[in-house]
């Protein structure tokens, strides 16, 4: 998206999905967002400070992202590999990539989910 260089970044990626949010936003238009992984917990963490989005479904979403994360040094090896990194130096360091995902709450404001059962 724009600038977004597409390296994992719990930062960068918000922007990016806020920057879509302001793209799509038009009449009213009814929102939901889907995700799988961390996508599905980013979504959850915009749609609960968002108003606009109405809908989240989420495939495989941690919910207590410093499991998902494990120790840092751990987390950045896996990023690395896991085919996420556009340009290596654009990848934060060990501890400051695990602050960057843990900065993004899945559960925050979870009151304003409700749970819809196909």
């Amino acid at each position: 998206m724009g600038g977004s260089t597409g390296t994992f970044s719990a930062t960068q990626w918000s922007k990016d999905l806020r920057e879509i949010l302001n793209r799509v936003d038009e009449n009213d238009r009814r929102i939901s967002l889907a995700g799988f992984g961390f996508g599905g917990a980013l979504a959850l963490a915009i749609a609960a400070k968002d108003e606009r989005v109405k809908g989240v479904a989420t495939f495989a979403a941690p919910a207590h992202l410093d499991h998902w994360c494990s120790g840092a040094d751990d987390f950045h090896h896996a990023v690395q590999v896991a085919g996420v990194v556009g340009d290596e130096k654009e990848l934060l360091a060990p501890q400051a990539l695990r602050r960057d995902v843990l900065a993004i709450d899945p559960l925050d404001r979870s009151h304003r989910y409700r749970r819809v059962d196909s």
